[in-house]
């Protein structure tokens, strides 16, 4: 049987609905990889897996921000400082 996959190779079907792979940040630091499905189409798994992924991205940001290193990026501080103290007003 033929799979199906989109041209990015992001979301794929298996059995009778679209997934996508994903990360999950753990609480120790490491990174979890996993599936997400249910999706009726590709378009909607490619979506979920760039929310998924943004997310990820944030909390890494946002650990790397909070880490109590001496070594932590001038980007990566002001990536925390906007997402978290910029908005409190």
């Amino acid at each position: 049987m033929e799979s199906k996959t989109t041209k990015k190779g992001v979301a794929f079907y298996e059995g009778c609905s679209w997934y996508h792979r994903m990360k999950v940040l753990r609480e120790d630091g490491s990174t979890l990889y996993t599936k997400r499905g249910g999706f009726s189409s590709a378009e909607e798994a490619e979506e979920s897996y760039n929310r998924c992924q943004e997310e990820f991205e944030k909390m890494c940001r946002n650990r790397q921000a909070v880490k109590k290193d001496k070594n932590i990026s001038l980007g990566n501080y002001l990536r925390y400082w906007l997402e978290k103290c910029s908005l409190r007003g």
